[in-house]
Order: structure tokens, then C-alpha cells, then sequence
């Protein structure tokens, strides 16, 4: 079962991201909605799965972004 991601236009959170926070957040904006897998795939992104599928956990706990349970 997979998650997909989108993002929130309006973020109530005064707490600052870090360099991989801001590139999956940016990846995820020009996408508009994702799963892990493929946030990897279209933003060419380094980093394993685990990696990214805790920093999109991150920035839910930080409302920033939404996800739904696929599947």
C-alpha cells in the first residue's frame, strides 16, 4: 500500500526546513502529488526510499503536506 503526498498552499508553521526537506517539498510542488517511489523517480533524487518516505513524514508532522493511503 502506497501514500500519496500533496502539498498544502498554507502552511501554519514557523519552523525552518532543511536542505532535503526543501528539495522534496520543491520536487513535490512542481509534481503537485506523489508516492515515495515516485518523487524519486521524477526529481532524480539520490537518496533511498527510507530517506525521502521520513523527510515526506516530517513535513506531514509539520503540516506541510497531506497524504492518503493508496490502494
Amino acid at each position: 500500500m502506497n501514500m500519496l503526498f500533496s502539498l498544502l498552499l498554507a502552511a501554519p508553521t514557523g519552523e525552518r526546513l532543511g536542505p532535503l526537506e526543501q528539495r522534496v517539498l520543491s520536487a513535490l510542488w512542481q509534481r503537485g502529488n506523489a508516492s515515495v517511489p515516485e518523487l524519486i523517480v521524477y526529481s532524480d533524487m539520490p537518496q533511498a526510499y527510507m530517506t525521502v518516505s521520513t523527510t515526506l513524514s516530517r513535513l506531514y508532522k509539520k503540516q506541510l503536506v497531506t497524504r492518503v493511503m493508496e490502494g
